[in-house]
């Protein structure tokens, strides 16, 4: 394994993540340049609001390849570079060529991609009338859309 090659293209990534401009914050007035959020247009505060948002989230993820790049060079100076963290097996070649400060080989990995939830966990703790009546479980209750079906029942009757 090559590690000058990798250790010159985690420099070059964490060279390029610092000096990015998405990194300086600055105020939400500042960053539109109005002089007031109140104007005749509050539909355009609703766009920036929302590419604000989007620079923050982007901000955020360059922060956390900027520290998986620098955990990825305290390995290579441990030694400990190219070994997965889960299994302690040599992290393919490819994977390293695509993203050099891989810590799990493509095995381990996989593991734990595409593991989203299906249904959002707020619902976990939403009571009736606001949970949903049926879970895919065989369960089914009365709820609000049989409510509705009920009263245009008894007025088309």
């Amino acid at each position: 394994m090559d590690i000058v090659k990798y250790k010159e293209k985690l420099l070059n990534l964490k060279k390029e993540l610092e000096n990015n401009s998405i990194n300086q914050v600055v105020g939400f007035k500042d960053s539109i340049g109005e002089l007031s959020l109140i104007d005749n247009h509050p539909a355009d505060i609703g766009d920036e609001l929302f590419e604000r948002s989007k620079d923050l989230s982007i901000r955020e993820n360059n922060q956390m390849i900027l520290e998986k790049v620098n955990k990825a060079l305290d390995k290579i100076a441990k030694g400990t570079f190219g070994i997965c963290d889960s299994c302690l097996k040599e992290i393919e070649r490819e994977r390293l060529e695509i993203i050099p400060y891989a810590s799990e080989c493509t095995k381990c990995n996989k593991g734990k991609e595409g593991n989203f939830r299906k249904r959002p966990i707020e619902e976990e703790v939403l009571g009736i009338p606001f949970s949903r009546s049926y879970n895919g479980e065989g369960q089914t209750a009365y709820d609000g859309e049989d409510s509705w079906q009920d009263e245009n029942n008894l007025l088309v009757n």
